[in-house]
């Protein structure tokens, strides 16, 4: 007989599988990105029904400047509770952010015969210090052919007694994590469509366009109650550009154009192709 993978070892134990063989034609991890107003959210709302027609959960968060790790994962928090006598007092208790939640949720589901989608949809994925607040959990994010995360993480402590009061079992059981193939990533992110670096006095940028990143949107599909795209572009990329370094603005080339200005260079454009 051929021996089970080596991250089944939880599932041995707790009936709970990484793989639980869920199919799907849509991606696990992705991102969609553009200007403000270019349908990123409502092409993961519109795809997010699709996913989760047969049932299923999912969990939406946005992230911002302040948002971090505890808040994304999990950490312990003071709690309110009422003691034995009736009083207010107070606990403190392991408190799963988002992510957690709805990798509980998956696992759990993995316990059933017919497998369901777990979804987590992060708004403005880059308004937060990303890399702070994944962590390892980043790691968890390169899958396999089978949709599982390739290599494993260490839980900590405080994590492996969340998952057993949640999922039960002992705190061995989930000394390894791994991304279950029911769990989807999807995000949505709005670039820096300007990039503003002063070199020896130069006011040196580039400025994308935005006409390149309305990669989600059908072909002439008009944008709900916003400005077309060149709109967006011409009046806040540029408008912004300008009050930034004073210029008389040109037409921007497909794709990007790099502007340096100086006193003695007020213009000078290299375009590439598109």
């Amino acid at each position: 007989m051929r021996p089970a993978p080596r991250f089944r070892s939880a599932a041995a134990q707790t009936g709970i599988s990484f793989q639980t063989g869920y199919q799907s034609d849509l991606p696990r991890n992705r991102i969609l990105f553009g200007a403000p107003g270019t349908g990123k959210s409502f092409t993961l709302n519109r795809e997010k029904d699709t996913l989760l027609a047969a049932g299923g959960e999912y969990e939406r968060v946005t992230f911002h400047p302040d948002y971090s790790y505890a808040n994304f994962v999990g950490t312990y928090k003071p709690v309110p509770y009422k003691d034995i006598d009736g009083k207010d007092a107070i606990t403190y208790s392991y408190v799963p952010g988002p992510f957690m939640r709805i990798y509980v949720k998956a696992l759990q589901n993995s316990r059933s015969d017919t497998p369901k989608p777990f979804l987590l949809v992060i708004e403005e994925l880059n308004r937060a210090n990303v890399s702070a607040v994944f962590g390892d959990v980043f790691q968890l994010l390169d899958r396999g052919g089978d949709a599982v995360s390739e290599d494993p993480i260490q839980a900590s402590e405080d994590i492996k007694k969340y998952l057993v009061r949640e999922l039960h079992g002992s705190p061995d059981d989930y000394t390894e994590l791994r991304i279950p193939d029911n769990m989807f990533i999807w995000a949505t992110l709005i670039p820096d469509l300007i990039s503003i670096v002063y070199l020896d006095g130069v006011c040196q940028f580039i400025i994308f366009d935005a006409k390149y990143y309305n990669l989600q949107l059908e072909h002439d599909k008009k944008l709900r109650g916003q400005p077309g795209i060149e709109s967006i572009t011409e009046h806040s990329i540029y408008k912004k550009a300008g009050s930034i370094c004073p210029l008389r603005i040109l037409p921007c080339p497909p794709f990007w154009a790099g502007i340096s200005l100086s006193a003695s260079e007020p213009l000078c454009v290299a375009a590439a192709a598109a």
